[in-house]
């Protein structure tokens, strides 16, 4: 029945009227459900790509009604979500922390530049020093995926020597987790964040 409502709800997303006086609380129950790990991952599929679906079409209307108070909740969430144990899901494709990842860049692309980068630095911050290996593991992996031209590669950029510092730490990480983040990190960095990541 959830699945269905939330179907229902990315079904009705532009319509402004219908979603937009409940939006909090929507948003609210959206986030539940989403780092809930016992509820399947198809369901969480579908309440994160409402939460997408929000910051493409809603992100002004939370701003000006709500400060960046949903979108800092919003965020956070997603930091826990890409820290989920990756040996959970085996093999499989599309799992919740890649779900986690997608809507984390969605909002990194909508949410102007100077509001949302200090977000991403303080969960960065959090996380990417944790003693969990997963949330140090997303951290890392997060960074590299909001350094590109359509996020937040101008503040990246300007951080450019402490994110540098931040990923060779991490390539020396003592868990295969944070390394293999790291590699996809520099990667990353290695094409977006040029030529001052490779100096």
């Amino acid at each position: 029945m959830v699945h269905k409502v939330f179907e229902t709800f990315n079904e009705f997303v532009e319509i402004k009227k219908v979603l937009g006086p409940h939006l909090p609380l929507i948003i609210e129950k959206a986030l539940i459900v989403s780092a809930n790990q016992d509820y399947g991952a198809n369901l969480r599929e579908v309440t994160m790509l409402f939460l997408e679906l929000i910051s493409e079409k809603y992100v002004r209307v939370l701003m000006k009604n709500h400060g960046m108070n949903f979108i800092d909740k919003i965020i956070e969430v997603g930091f826990g979500i890409a820290s989920e144990d990756p040996e959970i899901y085996g093999e499989k494709e599309g799992t919740p922390p890649d779900f986690a990842l997608n809507m984390l860049y969605s909002y990194a692309c909508t949410v102007p530049n100077e509001k949302v980068y200090p977000i991403f630095e303080k969960y960065l911050q959090k996380f990417g020093t944790s003693q969990n290996e997963h949330e140090r593991a997303a951290a890392t992996r997060i960074i590299g995926f909001i350094a590109d031209s359509e996020s937040c590669l101008g503040n990246v950029r300007d951080n450019c020597k402490s994110l540098t510092n931040f990923i060779v730490e991490k390539m020396m990480d003592n868990s295969k987790w944070v390394r293999e983040a790291a590699g996809e990190t520099v990667g990353r960095f290695s094409e977006h964040v040029v030529p001052d990541f490779l100096d």
